[in-house]
């Protein structure tokens, strides 16, 4: 019996760790005895708690053995598991005109036709299996300025998965502008069970970046129809706000949680808040990109950030979304069977430079052509168990090295800094998950050893 390569154990006072396994997500709280057990690999097979510590995946019968099968399974689960993502481009229009949109500022007036839909019903036949799940996420542009369109091509892919034995689900990711409640009873009256709204901060802060191109803020309309929906709809209507993060915001979000709770958005158990880190767009070399490094939080200021504010929605009783990325690798990019599609067809395999047409694998019109194109090959064959920066990493059991484009795009890859923002104050979200799960008392941290050294989270065991 072995101490688990992916556990990561945090020492707090009295004495007590907390131990957290990123492969099976599990966190716990143990005495100093049983943790001097696990890194010395000296449990006893008689000891009460061995059996539980098993199933909670801290420890493993042999943690090399362990490793290498999860590295395995891996690479095959994207090759061949039953997910198949497809996050698709209503249209290219958008009524906002945002600086650091990852489609540029001067978008195409193209609406998905219905030979696009018919051709994304005939790949879904193809792939999916009865056990599959079909998971569409409909994008834009604003995908709400063609709401009608969208629901009649969704009914039809539903219809497809229906008829294969296939589980649908369904998505939208929005400006909210248009989120009102007759369009958001429609979407739920079809299946369309999700919402995600982007944001941009306070008043002040989204009013000045996010506006109708023939109108003034937004922020007030925005908000008003998220609070309509939500007074409306069921509980198995999801809606998160995304809020984007920069230097021109980050100092004013309190004022958004405060307003939050003003308009009676607490204690919503259908309603998530989720801070965004938003990149600069010129990084996809897209034409007509704004440059805003001059706005762009660094990763350490935006997680540290992230952590304060999360802190704040939890006392003001507001879900935070996720805080330590638990994906799995569970990203459409190097999953085999999924594509970012475009309106015209075109197929790519990452939402953020889906405007660089150079990305570009090919068209759901001629699919085969697609996965054996250079760009395809490059997104496929990709597995963190292979970089360096991931590989000797306890994070790389629940995060999978993040967002691949940071190390398959040439200009991404460029960065210094490729890890998720909370891998940098990874005990600090630990602690608040383990206070609020009633796990532990805030007095328990200890700033002399409790903090996050970055250090610490090497697999120092694997050659």
């Amino acid at each position: 019996m072995e101490h688990s390569f992916f556990n990561v154990l945090v020492p707090i006072k009295n004495n007590k760790y907390l131990a957290y396994n990123t492969l099976s997500l599990e966190l716990e709280v143990i005495n100093r005895e049983d943790y001097e057990s696990l890194v010395n690999n000296t449990y006893s097979q008689y000891h009460p708690r061995i059996l539980d510590y098993i199933n909670r995946g801290f420890i493993a019968p042999n943690a090399k053995e362990q490793y290498d099968e999860v590295a395995k399974g891996d690479f095959v689960n994207k090759k061949t598991g039953s997910f198949i993502h497809l996050t698709i481009m209503m249209s290219e229009s958008c009524n906002f005109s945002c600086s650091y949109c990852n489609q540029g500022q001067d978008k195409e007036n193209l609406v998905i036709s219905g030979k696009t839909i018919e051709a994304i019903s005939q790949y879904i036949k193809k792939v999916a299996k009865p056990e599959s799940i079909v998971d569409i996420t409909w994008f834009g542009g604003e995908p709400l300025l063609n709401i009608d369109k969208l629901l009649k091509a969704s009914e039809e892919l539903e219809e497809t998965c229906i008829k294969i034995g296939a589980t649908y689900k369904a998505r939208v990711l929005t400006n909210g502008f248009l989120l009102n409640q007759e369009n958001a009873i429609k979407l739920y009256n079809n299946n369309i069970r999700t919402v995600q709204v982007s944001f941009d901060g306070d008043k002040s802060s989204h009013d000045q970046s996010r506006y109708a191109r023939k109108g003034s803020g937004t922020y007030d309309i925005i908000l008003k129809n998220i609070s309509d929906v939500l007074n409306v709809l069921p509980l198995d209507f999801k809606l998160s706000l995304r809020v984007n993060v920069s230097k021109a915001n980050y100092a004013r979000l309190p004022l958004l949680i405060e307003d939050l709770v003003h308009r009676n958005l607490s204690n919503k158990g259908n309603f998530v808040v989720y801070w965004g880190h938003i990149y600069d767009p010129t990084t996809s070399n897209i034409e007509d990109a704004t440059n805003i490094d001059e706005i762009i939080l660094d990763h350490r200021s935006f997680g540290e950030t992230e952590l304060e504010m999360n802190k704040m929605l939890v006392a003001n009783n507001i879900k935070a979304s996720h805080t330590i990325n638990e994906s799995r690798g569970n990203c459409i990019a190097t999953q085999k069977n999924s594509f970012v599609i475009r309106p015209n067809g075109e197929l790519h395999k990452c939402y953020i430079p889906v405007s660089n047409r150079s990305n570009a694998c090919g068209t759901i019109f001629e699919v085969n052509n697609a996965i054996s194109s250079e760009n395809f090959k490059k997104w496929d064959s990709w597995s963190a168990f292979e970089e360096d920066n991931c590989k000797r990493c306890k994070l790389v059991g629940s995060c999978r090295g993040g967002c691949p484009i940071n190390y398959i795009s040439e200009n991404f890859s460029k960065g210094e800094y490729k890890c998720p923002p909370s891998k940098l104050f990874l005990n600090e979200h630990l602690f608040e998950r383990a206070v609020n799960k009633n796990l532990v008392k805030r007095e328990e941290w200890d700033n002399s050893c409790s903090p996050t050294k970055v250090e610490e989270l090497k697999i120092s065991q694997l050659c």
